[in-house]
């Protein structure tokens, strides 16, 4: 490459002072909108803050199970309480056809004692 070459790709490549305070100020701003070291520490400690704070895995399967061991509690006295529902309301039924019967055989009994008077009666007035 001769001398000639050399100077024409320098000067092509070459920055003016302009385009030289233009970056400059370009990096200035750069700068000021970095964060410094301290302010890079703050955050680390915010994260660290935040990752204690969190939930883990392990927490959220723990919480979970005494959820669904909760709800099998709920439904075991549910299921509890429907049986001994059931069961009352069998012996209800029993005892209201226990009535019904007993109210039926009383009803008969007075039918049959009326009808023995009424019998009784008409034979002493035939005899």
């Amino acid at each position: 490459m001769s001398n000639d070459e050399l100077l024409r790709y320098i000067a092509e490549h070459m920055l003016t002072k302009d385009e030289f305070r233009a970056l400059e100020g370009n990096l200035e701003a750069l700068e000021t909108k970095m964060a410094t070291k301290d302010e890079l520490r703050a955050l680390e400690g915010n994260l660290e803050a935040l990752e204690t704070k969190m939930a883990t895995k392990d927490d959220l399967r723990e919480t979970e199970n005494m959820i669904l061991t909760e709800v099998d509690r709920i439904q075991e006295r549910s299921e509890e309480h429907y049986a001994e529902l059931s069961t009352r309301i069998r012996n209800l039924e029993n005892k209201v056809v226990v009535r019904s019967e007993q109210s039926t055989i009383a009803l008969l009994v007075d039918v049959v004692s009326t009808l023995k008077t009424d019998v009784e009666y008409l034979k002493a007035k035939i005899s």
